[in-house]
């Protein structure tokens, strides 16, 4: 199943591939901005795959911090504290990567929006009344 935003591409190149804008001054402007769309929305799916990829990382080491530590006796508190900073320091750097990577998505999300406002008003139809015509686009 399409999302919204691959229908509102298709939709847009279908726009441009009828031929009926032709000669529309802001069909190069409107084709230079589809193709902007296109890239941003392929690097935002990226940047979600590899967010999820990571989360999926966090996860897996968090269980695997729970299943050791439930099957070995820690005989003192200093071999304890020693497992926990590294499990510790690995899951820190997971969170880090998954802020950079939370940043970058809010980032491209920023610019996936601005990209769908100028979207809208590229395809706004405007109508110009002429006495005894009716209406012209």
């Amino acid at each position: 199943m399409a999302t919204k935003e691959e229908v509102l591409i298709q939709n847009a190149q279908e726009l441009i591939d009828s031929k009926n804008y032709d000669d529309n001054k802001l069909l190069e402007d409107y084709k230079v901005l589809l193709k902007s769309y296109k890239k941003i929305f392929k690097q935002y799916n990226k940047i979600v795959k590899i967010g999820d990829n990571y989360s999926s990382k966090v996860m897996t080491q968090n269980d695997k911090f729970k299943t050791f530590t439930k099957k070995t006796i820690l005989n003192s508190v200093s071999s304890k504290r020693k497992l926990e900073t590294q499990f510790s320091a690995e899951l820190l750097n997971s969170k880090k990567q998954i802020k950079i990577l939370k940043y970058n998505l809010e980032e491209m999300t920023a610019k996936y929006q601005s990209l769908l406002k100028k979207n809208a008003k590229l395809t706004k139809v405007r109508y110009i009344k002429k006495p005894n015509d009716g209406c012209v686009q």
